[in-house]
């Protein structure tokens, strides 16, 4: 797996609106997988599927052994009349590496799998805090390099509002030592290797930025990530939750519009 299959499998199976890597953002996830050389990866997000196939072939290429896909979605937000995840089954080439895909699961379902990753893609809901949130949730499972991959951090400067906002809010509170941006500038990874004390003050100042959502979190997404929260991080973590939360989950007034790309938002 090389920059130049990357680009023929792009070139094959990529569509407007979808959402999807650009051959150049792939080419920023082969080069944590070659320096990092993961067993098990998890994506969070899993759309179309193009970005899971093309994980699972360079897993392939660089001793990987296990990808394991979630999405909130059971239908792909790009066309409803597929499957979430079609392409991971009609992009091939990469059987030794197995393959768990599902679909009505988030971040925060991963934990009670108990399953361990060394790496992670997250290409979700790119509303604030939900980009904050599923990294946490992460921290909880990964281990090794424990290094998470976000996408789309121009995407506030891309649509009509700044509803997708998250990815950038994350990386700006992230230390400048545990982030670096590339592939264009739209994906970045965080290493997750800090001390609890370094992560809850990440999240800290990131919930206290305004949140984008369209609609409020609801009971039992608000309550897992509030137990997340309380068992993996300072207790002033989840207090700055809540007090967050008082303020700013609801529907964030002028930012409620729907379709295209941030039609794959919505929780």
């Amino acid at each position: 797996m090389d920059r130049d299959s990357i680009a023929a499998i792009h070139a094959r199976f990529w569509r407007k609106g979808w959402g999807s890597v650009s051959v150049e953002e792939a080419g920023f996830i082969l080069d944590a997988v070659a320096a990092r050389r993961p067993r098990r990866f998890v994506e969070i997000g899993t759309a179309s599927g193009l970005s899971g196939a093309l994980i699972r072939l360079m897993l392939a290429a660089h001793g990987g052994e296990r990808l394991v896909t979630h999405d909130v979605s059971a239908r792909f937000f790009g066309d409803p009349s597929r499957e979430t995840g079609f392409l991971l089954g009609e992009i091939g080439g990469a059987e030794g590496v197995s393959l768990s895909r599902h679909v009505g699961r988030g971040a925060a379902d991963l934990l009670s799998r108990g399953e361990r990753f060394d790496m992670a893609f997250v290409d979700a809901n790119h509303r604030h805090p939900w980009p904050l949130l599923d990294t946490l949730y992460l921290s909880e499972v990964l281990e090794g390099s424990r290094i998470a991959i976000h996408h789309d951090l121009l995407l506030h400067r891309r649509g009509a509002e700044p509803a997708g906002i998250g990815p950038k809010h994350l990386f700006d509170q992230a230390p400048a030592s545990r982030r670096r941006a590339g592939g264009g500038g739209n994906i970045f990874l965080l290493d997750l290797s800090m001390k609890r004390a370094e992560l809850g003050a990440l999240a800290v100042s990131a919930l206290h930025l305004p949140w984008s959502l369209d609609r409020p979190m609801g009971a039992e997404a608000r309550e897992a990530a509030r137990a997340m929260l309380k068992r993996s991080l300072p207790g002033h973590v989840l207090s700055a939750f809540d007090r967050a939360a008082a303020k700013f989950d609801r529907a964030a007034p002028g930012w409620g519009a729907r379709g295209g790309l941030l039609g794959r938002f919505f929780r």
